[in-house]
């Protein structure tokens, strides 16, 4: 896999195209082989690509207002006097781990460096509002993992995530932090001294584009990365009801183990951590736990493709509508058609009708479940 780096200037006019997320992105960039052809593409070929339901009217027009702008090289120059880089799904340089989850980012935008292909990497996450022991478990996890080699990856949230990625850089280990924001937004402000340390010890990463301000609805997407880029998940101390909970399940979707720190039965921030135990996570009683696991963790024999489908499926099951599941479980590798679809989904369930069908196969494309391939549709994992 080869990537031209004088695309790299196009790629960043499409990831800051107005309206088009992954979804929109890919489907343009399946049309046509580079985004440059995308910028230097007429009106007409534009317009036949809306007729055929490749853009919708309102992509189109933000298109088409794009691309008058002709200065594409001052905002890409801007941007790497920052340090900043962008790594496009196509280039060499994407990790294989996070290609192969679902719903993986079109783009990543980076400042230092990405994990290498073999590098143990174990997410600490956990609550924001920390208690004492908390702290000590997410200092004593950190120190420890990236002591011995393993990387710690996480949000820089305060609270055990910005403890234990300090714990892990002051141990001279690397430690990686993905944000929901701009890499060139320090967020949250009282955590700048890892965030500075991170360009040296490790990266920051980010799907989106620089100059993107913290809301919690880009927080999810974070999630996805610090698991998918991860061996292993470790939650220190969590609520019933946490956010790092969005992590363990984008972690359970894409097959990646989930460990968690014991707490005492009163304290309502081990509540969620206990509860993972009781689901069946691995108990972080120590650090050893955790190395013995990340460092003898043998290569599995080779999944055959329809195992993996089905395990991957099987994990859906409960993030899904009936009606979803139904129709991404008939999707295969391969572009398959509409009737084709409809047929096969309707054998699982009659109440799917042929005009909701287009419906659920596009949410499922949004979702980062289902590729469009130029009206057949396919799996994404």
């Amino acid at each position: 896999m080869e990537l031209n780096e004088k695309e790299l200037p196009y790629h960043l006019w499409l990831s800051k195209t107005k309206g088009f997320g992954d979804v929109a992105i890919r489907k343009l960039l399946a049309y046509y082989d580079s985004p440059s052809k995308i910028f230097y593409s007429d009106d007409f070929e534009l317009d036949a690509l809306a007729d055929v339901g490749v853009l919708t009217p309102k992509l189109l027009n933000n298109l088409k207002e794009a691309k008058k702008n002709s200065d594409i090289y001052t905002p890409y120059k801007a941007m790497t006097d920052k340090g900043i880089r962008i790594i496009p799904f196509s280039s060499p340089e994407y990790p294989e781990k996070l290609r192969n989850i679902p719903g993986a980012p079109t783009y990543l935008f980076v400042i230092g460096r990405l994990p290498l292909k073999d590098e143990p990497i174990i997410a600490i996450v956990g609550t924001r509002e920390v208690s004492g022991y908390g702290r000590k478990a997410a200092e004593y996890f950190g120190n420890e993992l990236a002591s011995k080699g393993v990387s710690v990856i996480s949000g820089m949230a305060r609270g055990v995530d910005g403890i234990s990625q300090r714990a892990a850089l002051k141990s001279g280990g690397l430690s990686y932090g993905v944000l929901g924001c701009g890499v060139d937004v320090c967020y949250p402000l009282q955590n700048v001294d890892i965030y500075e340390k991170m360009k040296e010890q490790g990266g920051l990463i980010s799907p989106f584009v620089p100059g993107t301000e913290p809301i919690p609805s880009l927080f999810p997407s974070r999630n996805r990365i610090i698991s998918g880029l991860s061996d292993a998940v470790l939650v220190v101390e969590a609520r019933m009801k946490s956010g790092s909970k969005i992590t363990v399940d984008f972690a359970l979707e894409q097959g990646i183990d989930v460990f968690a720190v014991p707490g005492r039965i009163t304290d309502p921030l081990s509540l969620g951590t206990n509860d993972l135990i009781k689901q069946g996570a691995g108990i972080a009683d120590c650090a050893d736990t955790v190395l013995e696991y990340v460092y003898s963790k043998k290569s599995p024999v080779a999944e055959k493709p329809w195992e993996k489908r089905m395990n991957i499926l099987s994990s859906l099951k409960n993030r899904l509508t009936s009606e979803q599941y139904s129709v991404l479980s008939v999707l295969e590798e391969t572009p398959i058609g509409l009737e084709d679809i409809y047929k096969e989904a309707r054998k699982q369930n009659p109440n799917i009708s042929f005009k909701g069908l287009r419906s659920l196969l596009t949410g499922l494309c949004i979702d980062g479940y289902a590729i469009d391939e130029a009206g057949g549709f396919c799996l994404n994992f």
